[in-house]
């Protein structure tokens, strides 16, 4: 690589979004990254933190089911102490968190400390973080969850699977296929 060339930094979900893009969005997802707003990236990262927290916590404490309910209500409620845009992330976290205590509750993971990986072709480097490492039936899994927003189309849920293997693997974990998965929890 030359002294000229710049190296690309992309996470796993916006090399996704980029894949799936039609030429004049893959320009702007590229220019998002690139010229990323001073604390656009960390509020990206931290918009779900609330349901990730909680999350964590229930599978980590073993909490009982009715715990994740308490816990949206919990959130909820603060919402009602703030204002602007605040509001709506704490409403979406406590939506996010009651979805995922009628679909998960039930089932016991093993929370395994975070990991992080970054995975480097040429002058591209993608960082590639899952939102829950969990060991389910002794079965070590690497989970990227959609929390909100609009779905993900297949390829990009391929792209964002297939990254979390490759990092993992690359990193020594030695996973099978089946250990990368991603949750669409609306």
């Amino acid at each position: 690589m030359s002294a000229q060339q710049k190296i690309i930094k992309l996470t796993a979900r916006g090399l996704a979004k980029y894949i799936v893009a039609s030429p004049a969005t893959q320009r702007r997802v590229l220019e998002d990254f690139k010229y990323a707003a001073g604390d656009e990236p960390f509020a990206m990262r931290t918009y779900y933190r609330e349901v990730k927290d909680r999350i964590r916590s229930f599978h980590r404490d073993a909490h009982p089911a009715d715990w994740l309910q308490q816990q949206a209500a919990l959130v909820l409620a603060s919402s009602r102490e703030e204002t602007g845009k605040t509001v709506q992330r704490l409403e979406q976290n406590a939506r996010a968190i009651r979805q995922y205590e009628q679909l998960f509750s039930g089932r016991r993971f093993e929370v395994l400390d975070p990991c992080r990986f970054r995975l480097t072709y040429f002058d591209v480097s993608i960082s590639v973080v899952p939102d829950l490492h969990i060991r389910e039936d002794n079965k070590v899994k690497l989970l990227k969850v959609q929390f909100g927003g609009p779905a993900e189309k297949e390829q990009g849920i391929r792209v964002m699977t297939q990254c979390l293997l490759e990092a993992a693997n690359a990193a020594g974990y030695g996973l099978p296929h089946t250990s990368a998965i991603y949750l669409d929890l609306p």
